[in-house]
């Protein structure tokens, strides 16, 4: 995915053009991670693959 592709896709029904689903899994990760006051990264490298992080406290 290009810089412009991770952008959209977390914005909501923003489908790519291969996508096959809803265009809302990672748009609601990031918003319940925000308002949970956790991080969630996406990292990506066209033609390579992506990768997702949601990094989680260790303690309540």
């Amino acid at each position: 995915m290009t810089p412009e592709q991770l952008e959209a896709a977390m914005i909501r029904h923003n489908k790519g053009e291969q996508s096959t689903g809803a265009g809302l899994g990672l748009a609601i990760v990031s918003e319940i991670a925000q308002e949970l006051g956790l991080s969630f990264e996406m990292h990506s490298r066209p033609g390579k693959g992506s990768v997702a992080f949601l990094y989680l406290p260790l303690t309540p």
